[in-house]
């Protein structure tokens, strides 16, 4: 982050007055020491959007009879309910709307941060080791709300339960001491005469670039975002960056051209919004693997809000048919973080200024190399059905025909001991007096989507390559940046990616388990009646095993080379593509006096900067989406509302406008006025205001800068008495992007009040 948005941002940037004092150590020794108190509180002030909220967790009746999925490509009842019903297409992401209502208070945080700097050698050399710890009384204690939860073996639908946030959560935002900044420097002689090196070793911030406020994709990447801090009352500025340890060097090579250079060595993600937290609108996954207070185990649901929470693989298929032939759960269980190295982070700029040129100019290039802060989703595709060749008893896939012999080559794939209609009538038999009656013989199963894995990956060794400049002209300061990346690693539409990932769940070809008009052939119907409960026949009639290709059409294995539909089980199925990747920003600020300032304030600044971010070569969505905010949360694809197939899984065909766009911009824009010795000596007012707007497209990735349409406004006003005594309000307001703008209903307001020392 830069200095001026520091001073936008109201001074937040952590700059008490210090203790201090020399030392008889000897000559030139100097200690300084800041400390700051701060309390604070957030409300939220919107009520939850109905639509961020999982439809399954709003009624968690609506799909405990059947999973609101068809066995009949004719049967569209199901859909046609899930459909009418209110709530999201999908439950990741609603956990803070189930928590936090219009009115609550989110957050109530008190917060101690200190910072010790032994300076030697009048300044050359030195020890800085910063500090902070904090206890949130509100989020600490946070119970997370589960309308839905399975919680014993057995169908949908699950309990309402509210169970203890987990570790993860109270150590992210409920209490916390964090060593944050520990490092040594000093002065080295240089090869060049005359002059010498700065080095700096371990915990420390390092910014380079002129973007002002872009988030992701700028040249200010060697130290990553925690958005946990950033969103804190009583946050100081530079806390929503976390220090990195690496060895720092910079030297001057001649009077106008200097050179600085780091080795990383650690590395540390993006700290995603935490559960439980107002802010956790990105996914339930947070940053990493994290139990349920009681519940041991992470896991993601079935696609479209369908199904309950179901973190221990608990949920077993509520349709008879489907339990005759699977044990599945309908979740997924999430693997440990696939992390990279903590080596191979570096990074070289060379500055150069011209003196003569405007009112003196910088330029500066930058080459660097790091791995991905934010992460994508990867899975461990799902082992095979039974009824194909890969998991069969036979070696072959089951051959699809007419009722019964259709079934009997399913189940004799799928591990039963049937040849005949003779041998059928012998297990439908003796499957009557079971108490978990199975067309699959043990070890088998026809549809195992519990089988597969989700984790979040970090590609590593992403390159660099920037220009920036910055420069006085016209009384105002100029600062421009271009970034490029050559194969950045964005997210593939999460839906694509767990449809590739489900490939081995279905069979190649349909097979019809009963047909439409049952025959009473040797008396099957009365064994299959006894079998299904007592189930009318009627409401299995055509239940139908769909193929892989029709019930999850990808697109990801064709883009990749590969055959449709052959997707090997247990496979790495890669959650992100590569393409170049461009970021370009460039902003002025303008700095006013009492004479020329509006408001009649002593001092007035104001920023505007206009970015952009640029992806060449993007696929056609006919050919690979990549993933954003925006999306709807359903695939590409025709899905039952477009086609009347009720065997598809897809609800509906997501909406093209939500997908990434090849080029994005939009502006920020911020003022401040400072007001000195107001009421009383020593009393400066600072209000503030700060507007972004994305005004066309949308960048790629969890971390996109734009989303078409969206607003954030930031209004807020600090009061700082003699630099000691602090007080500020700040609110938080969220609009524009649509339904796509998982932010659209957080806006909340923050009061901090703060002691520095």
């Amino acid at each position: 982050m830069s200095v001026t948005l520091a001073v936008v941002l109201g001074g937040s940037a952590f700059s008490a007055s210090a203790l201090e004092w020399n030392s008889d150590w000897g000559p030139g020794f100097e200690v300084n020491w800041k400390n700051k108190l701060a309390a604070g509180a957030q409300w939220r002030l919107e009520a939850p959007h109905q639509g961020f909220i999982g439809k399954s967790n709003l009624d968690p009746g609506l799909c405990a009879p059947d999973m609101c999925i068809s066995l009949s490509r004719n049967d569209l009842e199901p859909h046609q309910r899930w459909m009418a019903a209110p709530g999201g297409n999908w439950q990741i992401g609603d956990e803070a709307n189930l928590i936090h209502q219009k009115g609550d208070i989110t957050s109530a945080v008190t917060r101690w941060r200190s910072e010790l700097m032994l300076l030697g050698g009048d300044g050359t050399w030195g020890l800085n080791v910063g500090w902070s710890a904090f206890y949130d009384n509100k989020l600490d204690r946070i119970k997370l709300n589960y309308p839905n939860l399975m919680v014993e073996e057995g169908a949908a639908p699950g309990v309402a339960m509210r169970l203890d946030a987990p570790a993860g959560t109270r150590h992210d935002v409920g209490r916390q001491f964090e060593l944050r900044e520990a490092n040594i420097f000093f002065r080295l002689p240089s090869f060049i005469e005359g002059r010498q090196i700065d080095v700096k070793i371990g915990r420390q911030h390092l910014t380079w670039g002129e973007a002002l406020f872009a988030i992701s994709g700028t040249l200010n990447f060697i130290t990553p975002i925690n958005f946990n801090n950033f969103f804190r009352p009583t946050m100081d500025l530079d806390e929503a960056i976390d220090p990195v340890a690496m060895i720092n060097l910079k030297t001057a090579l001649t009077d106008e051209l200097s050179v600085e250079a780091y080795y990383e060595l650690e590395w540390r993600p993006y700290q995603l919004p935490a559960r439980g937290s107002l802010w956790s609108f990105l996914v339930d996954l947070g940053t990493e693997p994290q139990n349920r207070g009681e519940l041991s185990d992470d896991s993601i649901p079935l696609p479209f809000g369908k199904s309950p929470e179901d973190p221990l693989q608990l949920q077993r298929a509520v349709h008879p048919v489907a339990a005759l032939i699977s044990d599945t759960a309908a979740s997924v269980p999430r693997l440990d973080n696939r992390e990279p190295r903590n080596s191979g982070q570096y990074g070289i700029k060379f500055s150069y200024y011209d003196e003569g040129l405007l009112g003196g100019t910088e330029f500066s290039a930058f080459f660097a190399n790091h791995h991905a802060r934010l992460p994508a989703a990867s899975f461990l595709a799902a082992q095979s059905t039974c009824a194909a060749a890969e998991a069969s008893a036979t070696g072959q896939d089951a051959a699809a025909a007419a009722f019964p012999l259709g079934l009997i080559n399913f189940m004799r794939a799928c591990g039963s001991n049937v040849a005949n209609v003779d041998d059928l009538l012998g297990v439908l038999t003796s499957l009557t007096s079971s108490d978990d009656p199975k067309l699959v013989g043990p070890g088998y199963d026809a549809l195992p989507l519990s089988s597969a894995r989700i984790f979040l990956d970090y590609p590593e060794d992403i390159h660099v390559f920037g220009l920036g400049f910055n420069t006085t002209a016209f009384g105002v300061t100029w600062t421009g940046e271009l970034a490029y990346r050559p194969q950045y690693p964005f997210q593939v539409d999460l839906e694509d990616v767990f449809f590739t990932a489900l490939q081995p769940i279905f069979p190649r070809q349909e097979l019809a388990l009963f047909p439409q008009a049952f025959e009473n052939i040797n008396g099957i119907l009365g064994l299959l009646g006894t079998i299904l409960n007592g189930l009318p026949l009627d409401q299995v009639a055509g239940a139908t095993f769909t193929s892989r290709r029709n019930a999850l059409p990808d697109y990801l294995t064709a883009y990749r080379g590969g055959t449709p539909g052959e997707i090997e089980p247990g496979s790495y199925v890669r959650g992100y593509e590569k393409f170049d990747y461009w970021q370009g920003a460039f902003g002025g600020t303008w700095l006013f006096g009492r004479d020329n300032g509006f408001l009649w304030a002593d001092q007035m600044v104001v920023i505007l900067e206009g970015s952009f971010t640029y992806v060449p070569g993007l696929p056609s969505l006919d050919v690979l989406q990549l993933d954003s905010l925006a999306t709807t949360n359903t695939h590409y694809s025709p899905g039952i509302e477009e086609t009347g197939d009720a065997l598809k899984l897809n609800p509906f065909m997501a909406d093209p406008k939500g997908f990434p766009t090849s080029f994005a911009w939009g502006y920020k824009a911020a003022a401040i006025w400072s007001y000195d010795n107001v009421w009383l000596d020593g009393l400066r007012i600072r209000p503030q205001a700060i507007l972004f707007h994305d005004v066309k497209g949308i960048t790629p990735g969890l971390g996109g800068n734009f989303q078409r349409g969206r607003k954030i406004v930031l209004m807020g006003v600090n009061f700082n008495l003699r630099n000691r005594f602090g007080l500020s309000v700040d609110q938080f307001m969220f609009f524009g992007g649509g339904d796509g703008n998982r932010l659209s209903d957080r806006d909340f307001v923050n009061v901090a009040i703060s002691y520095q020392f």
